[in-house]
């Protein structure tokens, strides 16, 4: 270890990585959260998985969008417990970054908004911008991968006509449960950042409004799902 360069070490994000930020999440672990949703044993599920084609008789009445929330958030569990270590703002600090972004929200005058958005960014957009920044990209594949699999999996099973059965609103739905994490972890401004994923636009302000409000992120995630004809 005599050559080790340090510096190199922590350009390349090997300490972020060494948070198991970005661990696996095998097919397993997929099965298994679906599984439990269903009330049937992993190695069942994945012995109707194999057929063909999944006919109405095994067609599992009790897998819900609603119902996979639970499991969804246990399979990215350790995920999120990673990027709460990561994230760089102390309680304080976080709390001062929530009241600055509610206020640049409710101001109307375009200059005093102004004025308050670079009062944020000088305090603390380097810190949010930066962890956003190297982490971003790393951290919401992490996140909605799973998630969609997952999804995409349970909806083999779910009823004729059930939107679980779409990829494109499943990949919304991760997005949906990615956003509110992130909001959780590190204040509603950070969808400053989150503004490009697809099918958030339209659930920001309830998210922002339910995370201030101390609502679960659970009950958050139901709520954006139900707004956004997603439930």
């Amino acid at each position: 270890m005599e050559n080790f360069d340090l510096k190199k070490y922590l350009a390349e994000g090997k300490l972020f990585e060494s948070e198991d930020i970005i661990s696996e999440i095998s097919d397993a672990d997929i099965v298994k959260a679906v599984a439990k949703v269903a009330g049937v044993s992993p190695k069942e599920l994945v012995a109707k998985a194999k057929e063909d084609k999944v006919e109405e008789s095994v067609v599992l009445t009790t897998i819900t969008i609603l119902g996979l929330i639970p499991p969804a958030l246990e399979l990215i569990g350790n995920l999120t417990n990673s990027a709460k270590r990561a994230f760089k703002l102390t309680d304080e600090e976080k709390e001062d970054y929530n009241n600055l972004s509610q206020q640049i929200k409710d101001e109307k005058d375009s200059s005093k908004k102004k004025e308050l958005k670079k009062q944020r960014d000088e305090k603390y957009g380097t810190k949010v911008g930066n962890w956003f920044k190297d982490a971003g990209h790393s951290l919401h594949k992490a996140y909605t991968w799973p998630i969609r699999k997952m999804l995409n999996f349970a909806g083999k099973f779910a009823k004729e006509g059930s939107s679980l059965k779409d990829k494109e609103k499943n990949e919304i739905r991760a997005n949906i449960i990615y956003a509110v994490i992130m909001a959780g972890i590190a204040g509603f401004g950070v969808f400053s950042h989150l503004g490009h994923l697809k099918g958030i636009a339209s659930v920001v302000t309830f998210i922002a409004d339910s995370i201030k409000e101390g609502v679960s992120i659970a009950d958050t995630i139901e709520g954006a799902f139900k707004l956004a004809k997603l439930a």
